[in-house]
């Protein structure tokens, strides 16, 4: 596309095909690679936790800030989820998200939180392989690999936060939408 708006001429394109097979496979390899990372891996990435690793074992809890959107007031029984353990919190968030999944809010979190922990999942192994690259062509001292080394750091770290974010928002938007759903008598 940036090639032809940019007036070149399209036969360069395609004097080019084993860049853009090569491209098409690495794209490939890629999301392979992504589907053989355990879920479970990638929560710890993300939440920094071994145990009870997702935000919604401690949907209901106490201690847990809820965003502007969403007074802890509002939440249906905030008093009798929160005294249950995490794996029961976690059960019965998941509960009340099956019955909202398709609200248009929830979705977008739901989708957002998926697109970054797999973006942090996929930098870490980028970084990995990239260092591995650049030490293997006598590079490790390189002020382009300290940079891209950086970058990599970078834009996990960012990921990550994302991450967690769109998770926190999730949870909000679905307990929000319970509340709403509640008030409207459903």
């Amino acid at each position: 596309m940036c090639l032809l708006l940019s007036g070149k001429d399209i036969s360069q394109l395609f004097s080019d095909w084993q860049k853009i097979i090569a491209i098409g496979c690495a794209s490939v390899g890629l999301s392979l690679l992504l589907d053989l990372i355990p879920k479970s891996f990638k929560e710890i990435l993300i939440f920094w936790r071994i145990r009870f690793r997702l935000p919604s074992h401690r949907a209901f809890a106490n201690g847990r800030k809820f965003s502007e959107i969403l007074d802890r007031n509002e939440v249906v029984d905030i008093a009798m989820r929160s005294s249950l353990g995490p794996k029961y919190q976690n059960r019965t968030f998941y509960r009340i998200y099956d019955k909202f999944r398709d609200v248009g809010s929830v979705r977008h979190y739901s989708t957002r939180y998926l697109q970054w922990r797999e973006l942090a999942s996929l930098s870490i192994f980028l970084i990995i392989i990239g260092y591995i690259y650049v030490g293997s062509e006598g590079g490790w001292a390189s002020t382009q690999a300290a940079l891209s080394l950086a970058i990599g750091i970078a834009i996990t770290l960012c990921s990550i936060l994302a991450a967690r974010n769109s998770s926190e928002m999730l949870i909000d938007y679905v307990l929000l939408s319970e509340a709403v759903a509640k008030d409207d008598g459903k």
